[in-house]
C-alpha cells in the first residue's frame, strides 16, 4: 500500500494516507455523536443524555461561557471512565471553541475534526 519498510513509524504513514488511528476513529465517532446531540439531530430519547455546564450552575463559570458540557462524576474507574456519558463531554470540552461553537453542517464538522486530528501526527 505505501511500499514502506517493515520497521517504519506508523504516524507518518497514517498522515500520508490520510487515515486515522483506531483510537482517533473511536474519538471521532464519539465527538460525532455529541455534535448530533448538541444540534438535536438524534432521536428524542437522547435529549437529556448530556447537559451544558450553564444549565448545571446558577452562576457564571469559565466552563459555562464556552458551551462546554458538564462532565458527570463516575463511581467506577473500570467502566465509568469508558462510558459515553463521561468520555463525550470530556472530549467535547477539549476541542477548540472555534470547532464547538461553529454552526457548520455535519459533513463539514466531521471533515474539520478529522483534519485537526491528522495535523497532530508527526511527519
Amino acid at each position: 500500500m505505501s511500499f514502506s519498510g517493515p520497521k517504519s513509524h506508523s504516524e507518518p504513514l497514517f498522515k500520508s494516507l490520510n487515515l486515522l488511528t483506531r483510537n482517533d476513529v473511536t474519538e471521532l465517532q464519539i465527538l460525532y455523536f455529541v455534535y448530533q446531540w448538541s444540534h438535536r439531530l438524534l432521536p428524542s430519547c437522547f435529549n437529556d443524555y448530556f447537559k451544558f455546564t450553564s444549565s448545571v450552575h446558577s452562576y457564571l463559570t469559565r466552563q459555562s461561557c464556552n458551551k462546554n458540557l458538564f462532565v458527570a462524576s463516575v463511581n467506577t474507574t473500570k467502566y465509568g471512565l469508558r462510558s459515553l456519558k463521561f468520555t463525550g463531554p470530556r472530549l467535547w470540552n477539549s476541542l477548540s471553541t472555534s470547532i464547538t461553537n461553529s454552526d457548520q453542517s455535519l459533513r463539514i464538522f466531521r471533515k474539520t475534526l478529522k483534519n485537526s486530528m491528522l495535523s497532530c501526527y508527526s511527519i
